[in-house]
């Protein structure tokens, strides 16, 4: 079951993975060596983490959002059964 605090953390942490591929973007496309991260609450400067880093700490993000998303029940599948008969 969710709660709210949950439901903003996932929130809070899609913002940064957006932020965090928008960067990866201006590494790749324009060789920018830094770039600012806004997550609506605050705003830092990053200054040349390399594209393995910055898909580090995305990766890690995407777990921890996966993870809270699972333990808000957020991602249910279901699957229907039927008998082969």
């Amino acid at each position: 079951m969710s709660d709210q605090f949950d439901l903003d953390q996932i929130t809070e942490i899609e913002l940064i993975i957006a932020e965090i591929n928008a960067g990866i973007r201006l590494i790749v496309t324009g060789g920018h060596s830094s770039y600012a991260l806004n997550t609506g609450q605050s705003e830092q400067s990053v200054k040349r983490l390399s594209l393995d880093e910055l898909r580090a700490m995305r990766k890690e993000l995407l777990l921890e959002r996966d993870n809270l998303r699972a333990a808000c029940g957020l991602d249910r599948s279901v699957i229907t059964g039927y008998p082969g008969f």
